[in-house]
């Protein structure tokens, strides 16, 4: 299972989409002002101007600089800021890598809530990555993560549930989770939905799907 998830997770942070966290709020109007508002302390004008020098929208890509508004921003609380310090530090983007910081600043995103720094927790409690193998830790991360309808969190948890990797092997859970994962687009976890299916008995596997209907209602981005 190791070597599935850690192909999983290499693919995920090799994705854009994983790596950049955007703020939905109101927009600065322009760059000086939002120079300005982050030079008098305001954390969102500060984790914008980390976007920006991440990506090179509007200014050419520096990750030295994009980090600096990222730390300035962690230091005040911003949970987006905090996930995207900790991902640096885990890519050893900018700085040296280090799961120890790492760690430490998606644990303060993971604690505001923020589902992906959820999911990267429990991952580095599976590896025992800045901190000592959990199982109980990596798996309460990562339901967290998947009760947010992160499809990556779905898709570990279910196959820890099919595997039994950590926690008592369920494969009504197993499915339930992979199928939710599944609809929402994720890839991989069609195949192994179907190969969990096949453990089960006709009665059984209705009862996955029953459970499995219920879950997408409640912790699928398209459900809710």
């Amino acid at each position: 299972m190791s070597r599935i998830i850690v192909i999983i997770l290499v693919s995920l942070l090799g994705f854009s989409g994983f790596v950049k966290s955007h703020a939905n709020a109101q927009e600065i109007d322009t760059q000086q002002e939002m120079l300005n508002r982050a030079q008098q302390g305001d954390a969102l004008a500060q984790f914008n101007l980390g976007i920006m020098h991440d990506n090179g929208e509007g200014v050419p890509q520096d990750h030295k600089k994009a980090f600096y508004w990222y730390e300035k921003s962690a230091r005040q609380g911003q949970a987006k800021a905090q996930f995207n310090l900790g991902f640096m530090y885990y890519k050893g983007q900018s700085v040296p890598q280090d799961y120890k910081q790492s760690f430490y600043w998606l644990e303060k995103s993971a604690q505001q809530g923020d589902a992906k720094a959820q999911f990267l927790l429990g991952f580095m409690y599976y590896k025992g990555q800045g901190v000592p193998q959990d199982s109980k830790q990596c798996f309460y991360w990562l339901e967290k993560s998947a009760q947010q309808g992160d499809a990556s969190a779905q898709f570990m948890l279910g196959r820890m549930y099919g595997t039994g990797k950590g926690i008592p092997q369920d494969y009504k859970l197993a499915y339930a989770w992979l199928n939710v994962a599944s609809a929402q687009g994720y890839e991989k976890a069609k195949k192994a939905r179907d190969s969990v299916a096949e453990a089960l008995t006709s009665a059984a596997l209705a009862e996955a799907q029953t459970l499995s209907n219920e879950y997408y209602k409640k912790y699928s981005v398209k459900g809710k």
